[in-house]
Parts: C-alpha cells; structure tokens; sequence
C-alpha cells in the first residue's frame, strides 16, 4: 500500500501511459501479483483457465474499470477478482483508467518474457525428440552461425539463458530459425519414423518463422486499422501454433498472463496509445544502469550522489570530445574522393605473378585471398574488353593497388582480409544491378548477392583510377520464381562465377548463414531488425 501512497504525492499530473513489467502492473492497479490466482489480468476480468486460450471473442472479454472495480470493492467481493480490498488513489483521477493505461512493456513482455518460453520449451521439444545429442548439436550449430557487425555471436551455445539479457534474446531472435531448421530430423531418436520428426521439424521452424514476422511487425512506428487487423492476426496465428506444440510437453497448462496480454491487450493498446516501439522499458532500465548502477559501483559509496554526478559528467565530456575529434572513417576519406582503406600493397599488372609468388612467400593467405589471385587475371581481362581505346599496353602498364576494406553507405565497412583478430574476413555483399541487367537474372528487391575476394584501384594510363572488387556470385537455389525463398529468406548457391565490379555498386553488407545438414546452401537472414 506504501506504494500507492506515494503515487498518491506524486501523481499530480495525469499520465497517459505507465510502462513497467506485471509486478509494478500489480501494484499500480492493486491486483494480486500473482499468475496462479483466479483473475491474474490487471487489464480485465478473465479467469486463469481462460490464460491459454488465444481464439477468444473480445466482446466477451470484460475491461477492469474504475467504476467497475469501485462497484466490486463496495460490494466486499475483492477476493472473487483478485483484487486488494483497497481504494486506488488513481480513481480520483476521471480522465485517466489506470487499468488500460498500464499497458503491456515490450521488453517484458516480448524479449524476456514469450520468447524466453519460446526457447525453453523449444530445448524441451529438442530434448524429448533427439535426446542430449540434439542440444549438442543445437549449441554446436548456434556457435557456428557466421559473425556479423552489431549481431552478438554465441560461440560457446546457449549456455545459461536464465542470465540472458533482452538484447541477447532479440539477437537469438535473427539466429535460431536457421539453428533449428532440419535438425530434429538430423538427430532424431530411432523410435520415431521418418514422417513423424519432419513433421516435428516443420511444425518448429514455422514457429520461429511466425514469431519473427509477427515480432517484425510491431516495430512499425505506425499502423493503420488495416494493418492493426493483420498484427491481430499474425499474434493469434503465432499464439495457436505455440499452445499446440508446447502445451503437451509442459507442466504449466500455459496459463501465462503475458501470453493473454499480448493476445488480447496490445493491439487496443496500440489503438489508443500509438506504435509498441513506445512499450518497453528498456531505454529507462538502460539509463538506470550506465547513469546509476555502474557509477554507484565505481564511487567509495561516501557522499555517493555526488560522485555518481562527477562520473557521468566526466563520461558526457570524453565522449562529446572524442565525437568531434574524431570523425568516421567514411569522412576522414570523403577528401580524396576513395571509398578504400586499408592499404595493403601494390603492383604492376605485367609483374603479377612475381608479385604474388613474393607475397606467399611472406604472408598467410586465405582460402578467399587465394581464389582472388587465381582468378584475378582472368576476371581483369573480361573488365578490360567492356574497356574502348585501351590497348594490351596499357593493359602490361595498368597499377593494382590493394586495399583490404572499403567504407559503404557512410557506415558499413566491409572487408576482405585474410587475418582480421586472428580470423579471416571476407564480406557478404548486396549490389544494386543495372535495370537492364535486371530483367536478365532472378533478382530480390533488384539485388543481387556475392561474396567480396579482393578490393583494390586499377589505373590504366590515359584513364582515371577505378575502384573496383573482385566478388565470387551467389545464385538462387531454385531457379523457379515461385520458390526463390525459404523462410521468407533469399535461399541461395555459391556458384564459381566471378566478376569485376565497382565498388559503388555495393548496397551493403548482408548476412548469409549456410543450411546446416546441407552441402553449398545459404539463407540471406532478412531478420536482422
């Protein structure tokens, strides 16, 4: 009740929207904080046996009130809805219904909250189907998803997931459809026919898929009625898909009062209060922690607050000035007009062989790196007949200079690099083709994808320097135009086709994953929010 007398002091205001996780939602509303009690919503009347079912009609679903819930208090009967015998100080309050207002927190609701379930019971499902065998390989296969800037790797598995951060689950988010996907029938136990584990497999991967278009989804910063309507229905679809594999192998009854929230409650939400983008607790937690925790750590915890406001400061300043000091790399070569850095080595064309016989002789050389050098000859010349007035002179006297990254889109770096940390570094790469061109292959959005070999600058006497790259193409594993994608993901071959192209033609860095189980196929991850 302490806390409700201090809203009572502090809530002169009225506040639109409180944003917090169920137990705050409790307090605030004066529910039992309590998922096993007999109406565990703070937003309206269910009942806990209804918790688990995601196809109820709204209409019969009774919003909580403040006229309501006085009526329930005055009738003594607080215990029937699980409600404290108390008067809520946000009654008085005739603009503002408290129990709409707390709305579900995304973070809470979604990162730590569905999705943690979602991979447990997904462990589980593993387990009862594949045995320890199978979280084996499920680690294994999480361990190997390829590195990607801003995408947090998991090199050592799942690991403790009950320490999990939101962050780290929206990053397992972009990752576990490919990790699960053929895996069940990969490791499956000898009691279970070939017909029952792909069913087993689909059932799971189409959750995953469902999960991450419908989580995609609500972080449009607008929605129409239209596309309200839809996200309804992508969270009933995914809710039922959920129950139905789940709820067999588990002891809870999927009785999860934030499995009923986000069924029922987000999209009216969204509908009065605007974008679910807005729903999460996540940035105040974040500032809590870097603007007050670390700091109080860092203090001799004597005369704390002041050090506390000592040490933000000083990191305000040192950050303020490394930002002005320090422009992006993509500025710092915006003035010689280069998208190139990283400046390896140079050459003369009619000494290349010398050149590269030298260059093994001294330096580690990937298996990328030395593809480039076996197909670099023969990728050039097919670049110089696209070239007028250049004879096979020129051609003896043209200069290579060999970079080992190029700066994209101002922010995007992407690399080609046979030792970047003690590990090769070879981007994957959407380029924009020509229109022309386009109508000519299967393409996704006008892109097409490669891997980049070699970046360098060709000079050829009489022309100007070009920037250009040596890539190895990926095509479409189906070519029928039906099935160009798996998973809502291009589904694509390496193929031994390399091409010469200029580096402006490169969109920007995209992240490909291999098919595991699978020989030479590889998802372009469109998850990646």
């Amino acid at each position: 009740m302490l806390y409700q007398h201090c809203f009572d002091i502090m809530t002169k205001p009225i506040y639109e929207k409180l944003e917090s996780d169920l137990p705050e939602d409790a307090a605030l509303t004066l529910t039992y904080n309590s998922s096993i009690c007999k109406r565990p919503c703070h937003i309206c009347t269910i009942t806990i046996d209804e918790l688990n079912k995601p196809d109820l009609s709204h209409s019969l679903i009774e919003l909580q009130t403040p006229n309501n819930m006085q009526f329930i208090l005055d009738a003594n009967i607080c215990h029937e809805y699980s409600i404290h015998p108390t008067k809520n100080i946000f009654w008085k309050f005739r603009e503002l219904n408290i129990y709409s207002a707390a709305v579900p927190d995304c973070m809470h609701h979604c990162d730590l909250g569905l999705f943690n379930y979602q991979v447990n019971f997904t462990l589980k499902y593993i387990q009862l189907h594949c045995g320890e065998e199978g979280i084996d390989e499920f680690n294994r296969r999480l361990s190997e998803i390829p590195c990607f800037p801003r995408l947090k790797s998991f090199k050592h598995g799942l690991g403790n997931i009950a320490r999990f951060t939101a962050a780290e689950f929206r990053n397992m988010m972009k990752q576990l459809i490919f990790v699960i996907d053929g895996l069940i029938i990969a490791k499956h136990k000898s009691n279970f026919n070939q017909n029952q584990v792909k069913q087993c497999d689909k059932k799971l991967v189409d959750l995953f898929l469902s999960w991450n278009k419908m989580y995609i989804f609500s972080r449009k910063d607008t929605f129409t009625d239209s596309e309200l309507n839809s996200f309804q229905e992508m969270i009933t679809d995914w809710a039922k898909k959920f129950l139905a594999l789940f709820a067999p192998i588990v002891d809870t009854e999927m009785r999860y009062p934030k499995l009923h929230n986000w069924c029922y409650h987000i999209v009216a939400s969204v509908r009065e209060y605007g974008a679910i983008n807005g729903f999460s607790t996540d940035t105040y937690e974040s500032l809590h922690k870097y603007c007050v925790k670390i700091p109080y750590r860092m203090s001799n915890r004597r005369d704390a607050i002041s050090q506390i406001v000592k040490t933000i400061r000083h990191d305000s300043i040192l950050k303020y000035l490394q930002r002005i000091t320090s422009p992006s790399p993509f500025i710092k070569h915006r003035h010689r007009n280069s998208l190139l850095g990283g400046f390896e080595d140079s050459f003369i064309l009619s000494d290349f062989n010398k050149f590269v016989n030298e260059y093994k002789t001294k330096h580690f050389l990937a298996f990328e790196a030395e593809r480039a050098f076996d197909v670099l000859i023969d990728s050039l010349n097919q670049y110089f007949d696209m070239i007028q007035d250049i004879t096979e002179d020129d051609v003896e006297k043209t200069i290579i200079k060999w970079y080992t990254n190029a700066f994209i889109g101002g922010t995007d770096t992407i690399r080609a690099k046979s030792n970047y940390y003690n590990l090769p570094a070879f981007s994957n790469i959407a380029i924009n083709m020509d229109e022309r061109e386009a109508d000519t292959y299967n393409t996704f959005n006008g892109l097409c994808f490669a891997k980049l070999l070699m970046l360098f600058s060709l000079k050829i006497p009489g022309h100007e320097e070009q920037e250009l790259a040596l890539i190895q193409w990926y095509n479409f594993k189906n070519n029928n135009s039906h099935k160009l994608l798996k998973y809502d993901c291009p589904h694509m071959k390496s193929i031994s086709t390399f091409t010469v192209i200029a580096v402006d033609s490169i969109v920007e860095q995209v992240h490909i994953v291999p098919q595991f189980g699978k020989s030479n196929e590889y998802f372009i991850n469109l998850f990646m929010f």
